[in-house]
Parts: C-alpha cells; sequence; structure tokens
C-alpha cells in the first residue's frame, strides 16, 4: 500500500493522472483475485495454523503465476522477482515467513538492540511466521529488514523491497502512459519492410 501510494505521489509531481491506472490491461485477472481472496481468508479468519500456512502458501504460488503471465508490464519482472523470493523462503520453511528477532526487537526499540532471554517462537504473532534460527533455510530472504517511517515500524525482506520498487515504479509510470502515447504521435511501426514515403501520383 505504502509502495502504491508512493508511485501515485512520484507520477503526480511528473505530471501524470491518476485516471490512467483504470486503463491497465491484466492477464487472467482471476487468478489475481483469487490469490487476493486466499491470503485475505488466510489472514481474517480463525483457521487452525496448518490451514492458514496451506493458505498463504497457495495464494503466493497462485500471485506469482499471475504476476508471471503479466510480466510485459514496466516492472513487472521486479515485482515478479520480489515474490518469488518471499515464496522460495515461505515454501522451504513449511509455509512460514522467517522473522529475524534482532529486526523485530529494532523495529520496537530503535537501532542495536540485545535479544531478551525470554524471546521465543511464541512471541512470534500469527501461523504464518517462525522466529528466525539455526534450522532455518535461506534466512536472509525472510523478514530481516527493520523499517521505521515516523511512529510507524515494520520488518520486511528483501523481496518485499523489491515488490515495493516494482509496484511503485509500475503506478508512476502507469499515470504517466497517456502523455508518453500522446509524445509518440499517432504512428506505428510497420510490421515488415521500411515505411516508405508515399509515391507522387503525377510523375
Amino acid at each position: 500500500m505504502l509502495a502504491a501510494l508512493t508511485g501515485m505521489g512520484i507520477g503526480w509531481a511528473r505530471g501524470g493522472r491518476l485516471g490512467a491506472l483504470g486503463g491497465v490491461s491484466f492477464r487472467n485477472p482471476w487468478l489475481l483475485g483469487a490469490a487476493i481472496a486466499l491470503a485475505l481468508v488466510a489472514r481474517l479468519f480463525p483457521l487452525p495454523p496448518g490451514a492458514a500456512r496451506l493458505l498463504a502458501t497457495s495464494a503466493s504460488l497462485a500471485a506469482l503465476v499471475a504476476l508471471w503471465q503479466n510480466r510485459h508490464h514496466p516492472f513487472g519482472l521486479l515485482v515478479c522477482s520480489g515474490l518469488a523470493l518471499n515464496s522460495l523462503v515461505i515454501v522451504l520453511n513449511g509455509g512460514r515467513m522467517p522473522v529475524s528477532a534482532f529486526a523485530l526487537l529494532g523495529a520496537a526499540h530503535g537501532p542495536d538492540p540485545a535479544p531478551p532471554p525470554d524471546l521465543s517462537p511464541a512471541r512470534v504473532p500469527g501461523a504464518r511466521y517462525v522466529l528466525g534460527g539455526p534450522t532455518t533455510r535461506l534466512p536472509l530472504l525472510g523478514d530481516v529488514l527493520p523499517i521505521g517511517l515516523g511512529r510507524v515500524t515494520m520488518v520486511v525482506s528483501p523481496g518485499d523491497l523489491l515488490m515495493g520498487l516494482g509496484l511503485g515504479g509500475f503506478v508512476q509510470r502507469q499515470m504517466r502512459e497517456p502523455d508518453r502515447a500522446a509524445a509518440r504521435g499517432p504512428f506505428r511501426r510497420p510490421r515488415r519492410g521500411l515505411l516508405l514515403p508515399p509515391r507522387d501520383s503525377s510523375a
């Protein structure tokens, strides 16, 4: 959400129009809608931990397929790459995203915190997360980066950063697409051959 709002601000500052976002066309939008629905069910409804992890993993994989099919959009590959990194580390860790204890405490109490002795996996909220440890696979791809924006703090993964950059870039680019099309003019590149000047009928 923050990445999309940032992209809107950049697009507006560069002369883009918010209404241009309505002209975006996606291939198989139902697949992306299904992924969003699965993610919302896993997050909002009281489900057994195993079921919640299964739904969240299925949502990530469905979204990955949908984004890959729409990678032709500007910054589409960047968003797809970020989601692929997140999906990989989630699948390798049994459907849960590893979270760094130092990152959690850094987001809560400032830089360079020392973990308290009673820190345990029970303190990590939700069934979709697991506290990083010696048995964690690819821990550097988990939520390891504490980010603070004013009073709002969060812990994100490298994949989250790629998706945020890609989403922001896509939004600001799409807002300016009508102006880019106008600057290119009404002419299109011919499919074959060269564009030749019209013949003079008086010759």
